[in-house]
């Protein structure tokens, strides 16, 4: 009786084991692709209606490589298609230029604009001249990463190297 035991736990087993390693069939595969598709590309159920096996996987295929070469912003890598300088397209008679978004311009001037004892505002200028207003000194912070920081620190000390800021109880 033990044998006999020992051999229906073994075949079960192997009966397991060969069902695990089988590969998984075509409507398997099409429910995980379109099960990944919806988590991490945004489809919806109602894209995937009508369409076959193979459309459905040259979708998967694109929305993998998509999430999978995903570069944020903030690493220092630079993305080739992206381009290092300003390109300009023309489109039906108006001129489109085209800045890439991993540029960063550092901080070249600020000033203080004071429109009342107290109303004020912090005016940011960077190396593109593109300017960039503040009414809180909070909001301006949270703005800014590091290398900000830094640039409008330096420039401060440049400003008020000779001279004291004192009588300026709200300076930048």
């Amino acid at each position: 009786m033990e044998l006999i035991a020992a051999r229906k736990k073994f075949f079960a087993a192997k009966r397991a084991e060969e069902q695990r390693n089988k590969p998984p069939t075509k409507a398997e595969q099409r429910k995980k692709m379109c099960t990944y598709m919806k988590h991490m590309a945004g489809y919806k159920d109602k894209d995937f209606k009508g369409k076959s096996f193979y459309a459905i996987k040259q979708m998967f295929d694109k929305a993998y490589k998509q999430v999978n070469d995903f570069v944020p912003m903030d690493t220092e890598k630079k993305v080739e298609s992206s381009g290092k300088k300003a390109v300009s397209k023309k489109r039906a008679g108006d001129t489109v230029t085209i800045r890439s978004l991993a540029t960063k311009y550092p901080i070249v001037d600020w000033k203080t604009h004071i429109l009342a004892e107290d109303k004020m505002f912090y005016q940011i200028i960077r190396a593109d001249a593109s300017t960039k207003y503040y009414k809180i000194f909070h909001a301006m912070l949270n703005d800014f990463d590091r290398q900000d920081v830094l640039d409008l620190y330096r420039l401060l000390k440049e400003r008020f190297e000779t001279t004291s800021p004192e009588g300026y109880d709200r300076l930048l």
